[in-house]
């Protein structure tokens, strides 16, 4: 058959298709234009309808993934960007071919879809479509969103001819949000479960719904070092290769992957035919903190699809933390259980041992105060031995009620109190509890008022409880108002009444208010309460006797306003241990006013025992101010400041220290305003007082110069190494544990009163000795310990006797010495003073800032008499500055000489290197600019300028007439003015500092001496070449920095002090610089040494 011609306009049409497509179309387009479509329903391309053509063209052209369906068959066409979706598989040889050859598995999915598009029912669009494709020859989920849209055909009644598919990959973000899913999942299922097994099956059923990356999971609680399988979500035929991987992930303590084999496609396809398409195995051990070992195991298979990749193990990663986190938790609950429970142990422990030592201590109070008492009702007894049994007698009351207090609290603990219930007249009870207290609050300075009108009925109480209850609470507003006003108010409800105790004293803080109530609690010290005494039960008391009683105890308090403190009791309780007694009240109702009357009298005698105690709190303590001005002894005895907040002991102190000019205080701050008023000899001190207690006393007194070395003794309750250790520590003199003996009380004041008016005698001498002296001075025994230093040496070296002890080796000396080498380069130093050898030496010493000084130094051995060793006594004259510009014009000098003698210009640039390194303390770099050459020399040979550190090359080229003034530079530019080549010197810092203004002085003549040495080489050298004259000073120096290495490496020292060795052998034997560094070179030896 002949071949229709073709119209010259559609050529040219084919022909501009053809070149769009070649040069947009990408390799599909390539194999669209080579392709044989002789046998294909498509046709040749030539001959495609233009809406195929353009369909086609926008699908090549198009870096998105897209591809044409055309014709009954659905003919594909498809672009580059399509190809990963298509699969290695299918890719070459589906182009033109049917859609139902090419994809047969999505045939009853896709191809509806597709034909009613073709049937004109319009374009369609699906989100996160899942497919399950044969792409790469093995079964894959594949998450795709598409669009179908129709394209004519060109006929004349509209028909749809094919589709026009876009698609996109959803598969990632699928994958990603299936993993999101479980892990917000197991962060909030996890959170609340009871127990480990709970929370590992629980991790296992959210982690089986994440299919797709994990077919089968095991989640293993360890019990004793084995990984107990709550749930494996497997067939039992896989459930071995979850345990085995669990077991060694759990013995060897580490993740463990294993490999299935064989690993080919096809096997992961036979697997996943299997349902369980696994590739591997991971097990991941999950530890908690505190547990030794493993707590669980997280054991998952790797599906065939999934790659072992940072996202995978991530995911699997943040799985196990989740679940450590949730048995974090439980295991933190299991130790505060468990904590709570050792707690209630160690309660019932302590509840048993103050039980216990509660009756031992009974026995030994009933000795003691059995004989006091028969002593004080024996007229014939003396009047002063009288007065020391009466506080012998009140001692012995308060500590039996101290042992009381602890025996009731210990029984209630233990559950072994139990009421005795009868009516009780609440008002009667209450002003006669109160009354006790009247004198008391009176000595006080408070106002009382007791409000107390009769109740409606009586109420069923245990008298005793109640009367503690009371007496407790109007103790602590006494002891903690120190002025202002105390009341007790009882008021009538319908079932019950309240009482309650207000007053205006220091106050309760709201976060010591949810712990006041507690056993063993004693809230912060204040300086304004009465005294700082006391077990710490009181309040604990009331609570649980207001609970026994079916009631309830509440405060209300604001700090430095006042606390009010009120209990609520019922008329008849109705629970607590009162109930049950309150209904056998019947049996004993014929004889509960004889009893009610019999308790009320032993109220009325018992609150004193109350009141005994607080005789000898601050400010209730009597006739002290008599007993203080009775201690006066002679005008010449030592004065002695008593402070402590307990009566009874200032009275005793003060009776025990006769002899003594004794002046008693109840705190700290009235010694400390005592010291202050007339600085006494020595302060005994209680560590436990209110306002300001002994520790914060001694501060206070050291901070003074005028008592900062009064002897200081404390005394305190707290016994044994580590807190004497304390007391010590903070500035005290000495240390006693109460109970002490008179006698050692008395020998510890007389030694510490020696020992004072020892270092008084040494102070006064040597302060004698630092006022003759305006220079530095120090005073220094013959082991280098400093003992004194006056004004002038802190001002010039910054430390004083406050930064000490100062011992050798001294914190100025310039290099870092052993305690060994030091002592006896004292020593030696001691003996070059004693004979005169040293008078004037200077010496470079460093300064607490940092600075390093120069000083001229003299020094003279005192006699310290017969009982005292002798001591070395130093003056310092501080001579920086003449030496540093001593030093200074040397190396000037120097220098220029240098200059001057210099025979070419390697030598001038040699010696500024060298010269101005000394000068200026730095490291120096010289630019030298002749012609095309531009070189940079330094200490260790010449470099590249590109080579050069940012500053040092910001240095050079810097301008000099920028540069400040004052202030600290990180470095100085001499940039001299040559006719004959460009030079600049850049002298870098060890670190920024201030250039003084004789340093630029000196700098400006050398600049000018450098800049005439430069012109003088070069006239003289003016028939040779510029260049090659630059050129070999380069080789010179690249040959001097070898040596300079060598010397740097075998001798261990710095470069410029290399060079400058090579530079003195030179100038010692009046040859070359090159030549020393050449057989320098050759020898390896010493520049003075090599032949």
């Amino acid at each position: 058959m002949n071949e229709i011609p073709v119209p010259a306009h559609e050529r040219d049409a084919d022909r501009r298709w053809r070149d769009l497509i070649l040069r947009y179309g990408g390799e599909l387009g390539r194999l669209v234009l080579e392709h044989d479509w002789s046998g294909n329903a498509l046709a040749p391309w030539q001959r495609w309808p233009e809406s195929l053509r353009a369909a086609v063209s926008v699908c090549l052209t198009s870096r998105f993934p897209m591809l044409v369906l055309w014709g009954p068959e659905l003919r594909v066409v498809y672009n580059d960007a399509y190809v990963p979706i298509l699969g290695s598989r299918k890719h070459g040889h589906a182009l033109g071919a049917p859609m139902t050859q090419i994809w047969p598995e999505l045939r009853d999915q896709l191809l509806p879809l597709l034909e009613d598009v073709m049937a004109g029912e319009g374009p369609m669009w699906s989100d996160d479509h899942l497919l399950r494709l044969d792409r790469n020859g093995y079964t894959e989920d594949l998450y795709v969103s598409f669009s179908y849209s129709p394209i004519a055909d060109e006929s004349d009644d509209g028909r749809v001819g094919g589709v026009f598919c876009t698609v996109m990959e959803t598969t990632r973000n699928i994958i990603y949000q299936h993993r999101v899913d479980v892990l917000t999942r197991l962060a909030s299922e996890l959170a609340d479960l009871p127990n480990a097994t709970e929370v590992c099956a629980v991790a296992g059923d959210i982690l089986e719904s994440n299919w797709s990356d994990h077919p089968i999971v095991g989640v293993y609680e360890v019990v004793n070092g084995v990984p107990m399988s709550t749930r494996t979500h497997t067939r039992d035929d896989r459930r071995d290769l979850l345990n085995e991987a669990a077991l060694e992930a759990v013995t060897n303590g580490r993740e463990v992957t294993v490999e299935l084999v064989p690993t080919s496609l096809h096997q992961g396809e036979e697997r996943e035919s299997a349902g369980e398409p696994i590739c591997a195995v991971h097990a991941i051990p999950v530890e908690v903190p505190g547990v030794v070992g493993p707590a669980a195991v997280l054991a998952v298979g790797q599906h065939v699809q999934r790659g072992w990749d940072e996202t995978y193990r991530g995911y699997l990663s943040l799985a196990a933390l989740h679940l450590r986190t949730a048995l974090s938790g439980l295991h933190e609950l299991e130790l505060e259980r468990e904590g709570r429970k050792a707690l209630q142990e160690l309660d019932a422990e302590k509840s048993l041992f103050f039980t216990n030592i509660s009756h031992e201590l009974r026995t030994p109070l009933t000795l003691i105060h059995g004989p006091v008492d028969a002593l004080l009702h024996d007229v014939t007894t003396p009047v002063e031995l009288r007065d020391q049994l009466t506080l012998v007698e009140r001692n012995i009351s308060r500590l039996a009620r101290m042992v009381d207090a602890m025996l009731d609290f210990s029984r209630i603990e233990a559950g072994g109190v139990h009421t005795e219930l009868v009516p009780v007249d609440v008002a009667d009870v209450t002003r006669g509890l109160a009354s006790a207290f009247d004198s008391a609050f009176s000595s006080a300075g408070l106002d009382f008022t007791v409000t107390c009108e009769d109740l409606s009925r009586s109420a069923l109480l245990d008298h005793a409880m109640y009367e503690r209850i009371v007496l407790n609470l109007l103790s602590n507003a006494l002891k903690y108002t120190p002025e202002g006003s105390v009341s007790i108010t009882l008021t009538d409800y319908l079932d019950y009444f309240e009482v309650a105790v207000a007053d205006t004293g220091v106050g309760i803080s709201p976060a010591d208010q949810e712990r006041i109530f507690g056993r063993f609690e004693q809230l912060p010290k204040h300086p304004r309460a009465r005294a700082h005494e006391g077990a710490g039960i009181g309040l604990a008391m009331v609570k649980q006797l207001t609970e026994l009683l079916g009631g309830s105890v509440r405060v209300e308090s604001e700090p430095d306003v006042g606390s009010t403190f009120t209990v609520a009791l019922p008329y008849v309780p109705t629970s607590g241990v009162a109930a049950q007694a309150a209904l056998e009240l019947q049996a004993r109702e014929a004889n509960a006013r004889e009893q009610q009357a019999r308790r009320t009298t032993v109220s009325r005698r018992d609150a004193p025992s109350f009141l005994a105690e607080t005789t000898t709190w601050r400010g209730l303590a009597a006739a002290e101010i008599q007993r203080r001005d009775a201690c006066r002894a002679a005008e010449s005895a030592p004065r002695v400041v008593v402070a402590d907040d307990n009566a009874d002991m200032r009275s005793y102190l003060a009776g025990v220290l006769t002899d003594y000019a004794v002046e008693v205080v109840p705190d700290g701050l009235s010694a400390l305003e005592s010291c202050m008023r007339e600085t006494p000899d020595i302060v005994v001190a209680d560590v436990m007082m209110p306002g300001l207690d002994g520790f914060a006393l001694v501060k206070e007194l050291r901070a003074d110069p005028r008592t900062a070395n009064v002897p200081i003794v404390l005394l305190s309750a707290r016994a044994g190494e580590d807190a004497t250790a304390a007391g010590l520590e903070y500035g005290a003199d000495d240390y006693v544990v109460k109970p002490f003996s008179v006698s050692e009380l008395r020998a510890r004041i007389a030694s510490n009163l020696e020992r004072a008016r020892s270092r008084s005698r040494d102070a006064a001498w040597r302060r004698a000795v630092m006022t003759t002296f305006q220079d530095p001075l120090l005073i220094a025994d013959l082991n280098g310990v400093v003992l004194e230093v006056n004004d002038a040496f802190t001002e010039l070296l910054g430390w004083d006797l406050s930064d000490g002890p100062i011992e050798l080796p001294y914190p100025w000396s310039p290099g870092a010495q052993t305690v060994t080498e030091s002592l006896t380069q004292f020593a030696q130093t001691v003996e070059q003073f004693q004979r005169g050898d040293l008078l004037g030496a200077e010496v470079e010493l460093v300064t607490k800032a940092g600075r390093r000084v120069w000083v001229s130094t003299a020094a003279r051995q005192v006699d310290g008499g017969t009982e005292n060793p002798p001591l070395l006594v130093v003056t310092l004259r501080d001579v920086t500055r003449e030496h540093e510009g001593r030093t200074r014009r040397e190396a000037a000098a120097r220098l220029s000489a240098d200059f001057g003698t210099a025979e070419d210009l390697e030598q001038v640039l040699m010696a500024a290197v060298a010269g101005f390194s000394e000068l200026f303390d730095g490291d120096s770099t010289v630019r030298a600019l002749a012609g095309a050459h531009d070189v940079v020399f330094t200490a260790g040979g010449p470099v590249g300028a590109e080579d050069l550190p940012e500053q040092t090359a910001e240095g050079l080229g810097g301008d000099p007439a920028a540069a400040p003034l004052d202030g600290p530079v990180p470095g100085i530019l001499i940039a001299p003015k040559s006719d004959s080549a460009e030079c600049r010197a850049w002298v870098q810092f060890p670190a920024p500092r201030p250039v003084a203004a004789d340093e630029r002085i000196v700098g400006d003549l050398l600049a000018q001496a450098f800049s005439l040495a430069v012109d003088r080489v070069v006239a003289v050298s003016k028939f040779a070449n510029r260049e090659a004259n630059l050129q070999i000073a380069v080789e010179s120096q690249r040959h001097i920095g070898q040596a300079v290495g060598i010397l740097v490496e075998r001798h261990r020292i710095t470069p410029a002090e290399a060079f400058l060795r090579l530079k003195r052998a030179s100038q010692d034997r009046n040859i070359k610089l090159r030549e020393v560094a050449s057989r320098v070179i050759e020898t390896g030896a010493e520049p003075s040494e090599a032949e």
